[in-house]
C-alpha cells in the first residue's frame, strides 16, 4: 500500500470547459473537501480573459494539483512545472496526473517559492497564494515572478481578503508592473499582471532561507531522556525525522559525533532551515536532507532514529513507521519518538515483544518522549 492509498480521504469531481476531472485528496492537505473557491474562480477569470495561449506554465504552490492538470490538460502540447514545499501535496499531485491521463511534459518537484526552479520564460506563472507565507514570501512570490517569466508572460493570483491590501500595495508601488486585469469576489481578490522590464538576473535568490528562523519547541523532557544512561550504541549514523529547531540535532552532534546524519522531513521549508543551521557546526558531506513524507530511505542502516510523530493519523500510518524503522535500524539500537500522550501509547501497543523493547518513557504536559531498543 502506497503513501497515497494511506492518507487517502475521498476524490473530488470537477469539471472545467466540459471536461470531467478527479482528485484524489486528504485530509492533511488543504481544500479537502472540494475545489476551493480561490481556485475555481482563479481558473474561471483565465477562460473570460482568454488566458488560454501558453506554452509553459509554472503553478506555484500546486497542492494536489488542480489548477496545473486543468490547464495541462486544455493545453496538452505545454509543459507544466508544479511546485510546493509539502511533500505529501507533491505525492497527491502525481497520482492525480496519472489518473487524469498526464504523461509527458509535466515536472512535478519542492520547491520554496521559486528558489528550485531551475527554468525560466514561462508564459503563465499562477497561484493561490497560501496567507500564512509572511510578508517577505508574499514579496518574492509577487516580485520575483519577473525573473521566470518570458517577454510576454503574465501572472494570475488569487488571494484570500485578510491579505488583500498588502498584496494591491506591493502590485500598486512597484513601477515595473502593470496590473491587466481586476477582480473582487466576496473573501477573495483576483489579479493578472506583468512587468513593463524583464530581468533574469535574480540578485534575491535564497534571501528568504537566510531569513528564516525554526522555532525551537519546548523539548526538555526529550534532552532530560537523552541524557540517560541506558543510551548505549553506536551512533555513527543518526535518523533525524521532523524538525525540532535547531536544538537537538546540535545536542546529537554534540553528544555522539555521528558520521553521517540524514534529515528527513515533509516541509521543505523546516528542512531546508535545519540543513542551513547544521552546515555552520558540520561539514556539508556528512549531512543528507529527504523531502518526503515517510521514513524509508532504501538500503540504509542507521544507529539511531529520533524525530517527533504527527498527531491525528491513522493505526495504519503508525503501522507503517514501525516498520520503516525496523528495517533502517541495525540491531540494538535506539528509535526515539517524542509525541502526544495517546500517540505514544499507541506505538507502545504496536511494538512486539519480537521487534523492541521499551527502555524508558516520560511525560510532560501532554507530551511524552519514549525510547524503544530493537532487539530483532
Amino acid at each position: 500500500m502506497n503513501l497515497v492509498q494511506l492518507y487517502y480521504k475521498k476524490t473530488i469531481k470537477y469539471k472545467y470547459q466540459n471536461i470531467d476531472f478527479k482528485f484524489l485528496v486528504s485530509q492533511n492537505l488543504f481544500s479537502s473537501q472540494k475545489i476551493d473557491n480561490g481556485t475555481n474562480r482563479l481558473l474561471r477569470t483565465l477562460t473570460f480573459q482568454n488566458v488560454n495561449k501558453f506554452n509553459k506554465v509554472l503553478d506555484l504552490g500546486c497542492g494536489y494539483g488542480p489548477i496545473g492538470i486543468i490547464l495541462k490538460k486544455i493545453s496538452e502540447k505545454s509543459e507544466i512545472h508544479m511546485v510546493d514545499i509539502d511533500a505529501l501535496a507533491l505525492d497527491f499531485c502525481k497520482a492525480n496526473a496519472d489518473i487524469n491521463n498526464i504523461k509527458n511534459n509535466i515536472y512535478i518537484y519542492g520547491s520554496i517559492g521559486y528558489d528550485s526552479v531551475k527554468i525560466q520564460d514561462f508564459d503563465l506563472i499562477v497561484s493561490n497564494i497560501p496567507a500564512k507565507v509572511g510578508k517577505e514570501m508574499l514579496e518574492h512570490i509577487i516580485k520575483d515572478a519577473q525573473f521566470y517569466l518570458s517577454k510576454n508572460g503574465i501572472i494570475a493570483i488569487v488571494v484570500i481578503s485578510q491579505i488583500a491590501e498588502y498584496i494591491q500595495e506591493l502590485l500598486l508601488s512597484d513601477t515595473n508592473i502593470t496590473i491587466l486585469y481586476h477582480k473582487s469576489y466576496p473573501g477573495h481578490e483576483i489579479y493578472h499582471y506583468t512587468f513593463n522590464k524583464f530581468s533574469k538576473n535574480n540578485k534575491e535568490k535564497n534571501i528568504l532561507l537566510e531569513q528564516s528562523n525554526l522555532k525551537v519547541r519546548e523539548q526538555d523532557p526529550l534532552l532530560h531522556l537523552l541524557n540517560f544512561k541506558i543510551m548505549k550504541c553506536n551512533s555513527d549514523n543518526i535518523v533525524i525525522f521532523n524538525s525540532f529547531g535547531i536544538e537537538i540535532p546540535l545536542y546529537l552532534i554534540n553528544k555522539f559525533n555521528p558520521k553521517q546524519i540524514y534529515l528527513i522531513n515533509r516541509n521543505l521549508q523546516e528542512l531546508t532551515t535545519l540543513n542551513k543551521e547544521i552546515l555552520y557546526n558540520y561539514t556539508e558531506n556528512k549531512i543528507h536532507i529527504y523531502h518526503q513524507v515517510d521514513l524509508s530511505i532504501k538500503d540504509l542502516k542507521v544507529d539511531i532514529i529520533i524525530g517527533l510523530l504527527p498527531e491525528q493519523e491513522s493505526l495504519s500510518l503508525y503501522t507503517l513507521f514501525i516498520k520503516e524503522a525496523l528495517q533502517m535500524l541495525s540491531k540494538d539500537c535506539h528509535l526515539i519518538l517524542i509525541s502526544s500522550s495517546n500517540v505514544i501509547s499507541k506505538i507502545e501497543e504496536l511494538i512486539t515483544k519480537e521487534s523492541f523493547v521499551k527502555l524508558k518513557r516520560t511525560r510532560n504536559k501532554g507530551q511524552s518522549v519514549i525510547i524503544l531498543k530493537k532487539i530483532q
